[in-house]
């Protein structure tokens, strides 16, 4: 148990590191009018791994329709297998990443056409270069700047809640549903927020509204959205009792239906795309300066 507990004190120190380098790269890559867009591409191509992995648990558990109490019992789909595979992707990517040119060398193309460095000229400012203990203190300085901006303290709220109900959503998951209903009902969320995405970055970048008028739309939508699907999530509990004690329900089993239920969490699978591209949006209008939009992502 201890190792198990060290193990993930150490993977979320470690994903907090390649959060903060993503949400800079995809924040500093595009010109601030596709922004969205990259965002949502992202956020497709990260969920789609989540679609796979869970198509992939649909069809391996797809000959077992037990429901109830029975449904718990027997052996775990994992194996040794499973781990060296997930390992060697992973190490793959890993790989990949040295790839990547370095962000002075990035370039993009801006409104007018005009080909542009995504860093700009810094020749004057790399002539007495900052290292060491200095550079420490530059950084934290920084930090501390983007963390005490009033707009960052406004969205306290609303980034807290972009995985504060991951816990209860799977939750129904895990009680509600045998492995197979489960499973294609996480695939449905996961691709319910890549469609989210999509249809959020569609608005965010639409030339035709000003900024500020599709950030108060944006955010006011959003608001509401998340308002109505919670208290159909309500009735959901209410109506299917929802409690510790597993109900293991098949979307073709002869028992309570799950499919009211199953469309309540697709609909949630919208939500959280829908803050996480509104809030790396939001992010991305606030500078220009790749370094302090590292900081916004830490922030987040």
């Amino acid at each position: 148990r201890e190792w198990a507990i060290a193990a993930g004190v150490f993977l979320g120190l470690t994903a907090g590191l390649l959060w903060t380098a993503q949400g800079q790269l995809m924040m500093s890559y595009p010109e601030k009018s596709r922004v969205g867009c990259f965002v949502a591409i992202f956020w497709g191509i990260f969920n789609s791994g989540a679609v796979l992995g869970c198509l992939m648990s649909f069809s391996i558990n797809l000959g077992n329709s037990t429901e109830g109490r029975a449904a718990s019992s027997g052996g775990s789909a994992l194996s040794t297998t499973t781990y060296w595979t997930f390992f060697g992707i992973m190490c793959c990517g890993t790989a990949l990443s040295m790839l990547l040119l370095p962000l002075n060398r990035v370039t993009r193309t801006s409104a007018d056409g005009v080909v542009e460095f995504v860093v700009a000229d810094q020749t004057e400012a790399m002539s007495v270069k900052v290292t060491g203990m200095a550079l420490v203190l530059q950084e934290l300085s920084r930090t501390a700047k983007a963390f005490k901006r009033p707009t960052m303290l406004l969205l306290i709220p609303f980034m807290f809640y972009s995985n504060f109900f991951y816990e209860y959503h799977f939750g129904i998951v895990g009680v509600l549903f045998n492995g197979r209903t489960g499973s294609l009902t996480a695939a449905l969320y996961w691709l319910a927020q890549i469609l989210g995405s999509f249809v959020l970055q569609g608005f965010l970048d639409r030339e035709g509204v000003s900024k500020a008028r599709r950030m108060q739309c944006s955010f006011v939508g959003i608001v509401i959205y998340i308002a109505v699907t919670w208290i159909f999530g309500g009735y959901v509990q209410y109506s299917y009792g929802i409690s510790d004690e597993r109900q293991a329900l098949d979307f073709v089993g002869h028992a309570r239906s799950p499919l009211m239920a199953m469309g309540c969490l697709f609909l949630w699978g919208f939500v959280d795309s829908f803050v996480q591209i509104w809030s790396y949006w939001i992010m991305s209008q606030l500078s220009d300066e790749p370094e302090e939009l590292a900081c916004f992502t830490a922030f987040y």
